[in-house]
């Protein structure tokens, strides 16, 4: 069994989409930033692996996006995210299209729509969701992200250097991963293990960030740190926890891994 591939968070929309979307990204990027920036919070990003299959693969992002002042969250909104995370994408759409019905302009529920149409193969639709996104919140980090995201494969430099702009202006862990995953894509694994360290140190408890670092240390011929991370990322599921990846699997490349060390 060869080392896991790495979560992925996109999938390429079809050329023409591709070449819309990236229009509309060149033009957000360059949008003037707001006189005050927002304090945004993302959960883990899941998505379909070669080799390590969630129950549900999921190639894009589920993002969940709260705000620092907001009191309570809508329970539409809470719904939709735990059926996300679930896998239960029916469930997770019309609890987002329940919310969005009320509010059409909900960036929160837009981004939820997105990851749904993502993980349901249909990246022109979770493109243009993020595009509804940013015609709310043009600086949105995690919409501007997502789209760049489904951009990655169709031009790989030019998101690149839109990612890099992104965390020059709001460094997150969600940027760093995103950057991860776009070097991972490519095989460029040093670049792609220093992006996924730097997203585990600014959010050492997500269990994304990581298993993609434990990847990333095996493919530059690391075992003994990957295994420790491998380990890390279990322990951070917990025993009810919604995997984005599979334990069983994972458990059977650390069982390999403490075979070769011995």
């Amino acid at each position: 069994m060869a080392a896991p591939s790495p979560l992925a968070a996109s999938q390429t929309p079809p050329p023409g989409d591709a070449a819309s979307l990236a229009a509309v990204a060149d033009r957000v990027l360059e949008q003037p930033r707001p006189a005050e920036k927002t304090t945004l919070h993302a959960a883990v990003p899941a998505a379909k692996n070669a080799e390590i299959r969630a129950a549900e693969p999921a190639p894009e992002s589920a993002v969940k996006v709260l705000r620092g002042a907001q009191a309570e969250i809508n329970p539409d909104l809470a719904q939709g995210y735990q059926a996300l995370q679930e896998g239960r994408l029916e469930a997770a759409q019309a609890a987002y299209g329940r919310l969005l019905r009320q509010e059409p302009r909900n960036v929160d529920a837009l981004l939820g729509m997105a990851a749904v149409a993502a993980r349901s193969n249909n990246p022109g639709e979770a493109g243009r969701l993020y595009l509804r996104a940013l015609d709310v919140e043009p600086k949105n980090t995690f919409a501007q992200a997502g789209l760049l995201n489904l951009l990655g494969s169709a031009d790989p430099a030019g998101s690149e250097a839109k990612l890099k702009r992104l965390l020059a202006d709001q460094p997150s862990a969600f940027l760093h991963f995103a950057l991860g995953n776009l070097y991972a894509a490519g095989e460029r694994w040093p670049d792609a293990q220093q992006a996924y360290f730097q997203a585990h140190h600014l959010e050492p408890a997500n269990p994304d960030y990581t298993f993609n670092l434990a990847v990333s240390l095996e493919h530059i011929n690391q075992p003994k740190p990957a295994l420790t991370y491998y380990q890390r990322a279990l322990q951070l599921l917990g025993s009810d926890g919604a995997a984005t990846f599979d334990r069983a699997a994972v458990e059977a490349r650390m069982v390999q891994l403490k075979r070769m060390a011995e």
